[in-house]
């Protein structure tokens, strides 16, 4: 897929709230979009399954191979549920934040 790539840092077990304004971000944006998560992808990959509703999220799955999952009503909807139930804290420096609180 041709175009630019948004970089974001995310450690594991967060979604920091840069991770999350970068997704609210890209998702205002027309056409495809590619992000590289540096650090823990497996939360990013469920918030944008949550907050890109209407658009397919693809990723790689270490040893067996793709995965594409569209973010339906229904897909985003469980993921939303999920994501809810995550505990904010703070680890290091960054500051956790679920995407609905932006």
């Amino acid at each position: 897929m041709p175009g630019p790539v948004t970089e974001i840092k995310n450690p594991a077990g967060v979604l920091t709230a840069q991770l999350c304004r970068t997704l609210v971000h890209l998702y205002r944006l027309q056409g495809c979009r590619k992000i590289r998560v540096i650090g823990e992808e497996d939360l990013a990959g469920l918030a944008s399954i949550a907050y890109l509703e209407g658009g397919a999220v693809v990723y790689g799955i270490p040893g067996k191979g793709m995965s594409c999952i569209i973010s339906d009503r229904t897909n985003s909807s469980m993921a939303k549920s999920i994501i809810s139930r995550i505990e904010t804290c703070t680890v290091r420096h960054y500051s956790t934040a679920i995407i609905r609180s932006i």
